[in-house]
């Protein structure tokens, strides 16, 4: 919990104080997608901005540079068709990071199976094609079991995952753990779980229940000179990671995870500065960066000043 606080500490406070940056849209969780965008009117969503866009073309090798408000929650999958800027813009004194979400509440709806085991039918947006490959291979639908009372002080250390099992026996024996059947190209998965302390997750007195729902956060996979800054990014489950990143971007005191598929982020020619990799589900043997087309384009990665927090680091 310590290292954590620390870590927040360092690369939040330190980005405050070299200040922000213009954007072309702000978005909020109070704002109106009908609103310009601006900081004063924000956006609500970035979709909100996609729209606004959508009819427009951006110059050839222009960046489109959005900012998302400090401490609000955006549930959202973003596929840019040209290269983006996003980062946190603080306002009204706060200094915590913007969070892209990609989990949502399961508290009620869990169906006893014996054995202390539940299971429910979990909608999914995405996970199809490329990236994913199999879920409950490369790509997770995982589950946050999070402490009620620790998250309000200490939001980041509350928000722990199950552990996978591979078969519905491991499952009925490991407590703390979840379990799902492989699968492709699907837009729902029945989850099963079984609770920490063996409880009910419907109305659980000590534990509230997210579920991962979403692929990605921005698939940049195909777009270059991409830059992410003073983001935390959390519950995503797609195999080749949150924010797969095409040739040429730098992401800056970023906080990635708890949760992952396999990777937390695959490169193509990138620089990762100042950030936190958190653990994926536990049992998923997967890298946190993976790097792809080092050899035959010459691409190069670099890591600096980073901490993998029982997370493995490279691959």
């Amino acid at each position: 919990m310590k290292i954590i606080f620390f870590v927040i500490s360092v690369f939040g406070l330190a980005a405050i104080a070299q200040g922000q940056q213009a954007c072309d849209y702000y978005i909020s969780n109070a704002g109106n997608d009908a609103g310009a965008g601006t900081e004063s009117a924000p956006k609500r969503t970035i979709a909100g901005v996609s729209a606004a866009i959508s009819n427009a073309s951006l110059l050839p090798g222009q960046v489109l540079k959005i900012g998302l408000r400090s401490g609000d929650v955006f549930d959202e999958t973003f596929y840019p068709g040209y290269p983006v800027n996003a980062s946190t813009y603080f306002a009204d004194g706060k200094k915590n990071f913007a969070i892209l979400k990609g989990s949502r509440d399961y508290n009620n709806g869990w169906q006893p199976q014996g054995n202390n085991t539940y299971r429910q039918q979990i909608a999914i947006n995405g996970f199809r094609g490329y990236g994913i490959n199999m879920i409950a291979s490369y790509s997770y639908v995982y589950v946050f079991e999070i402490d009620r009372q620790l998250e309000a002080i200490a939001p980041i250390t509350a928000r722990r995952m199950l552990s996978f099992v591979s078969t519905p026996s491991s499952l009925a024996t490991t407590p703390g753990s979840f379990y799902e059947a492989p699968v492709i190209n699907v837009d729902s998965v029945e989850v099963f779980i079984h609770t920490r302390d063996g409880l009910s997750p419907n109305n659980h007195p000590k534990y509230r229940y997210e579920v991962c729902t979403r692929d990605w956060a921005i698939n940049s996979t195909f777009q270059e000179n991409n830059y992410f800054e003073r983001l935390w990014v959390t519950g995503y489950g797609a195999g080749n990671g949150m924010i797969p990143a095409g040739a040429n971007t730098t992401f800056n005191r970023m906080i990635f995870g708890p949760g992952a598929g396999i990777h937390h982020l695959g490169l193509r020619g990138a620089v990762i500065n100042n950030s936190l990799f958190l653990p994926g589900p536990g049992n998923t043997n997967g890298n946190a960066v993976v790097f792809y087309d080092t050899e035959g384009f010459r691409r190069h990665n670099t890591i600096r000043n980073s901490i993998f927090l029982n997370a493995l680091a490279i691959f």
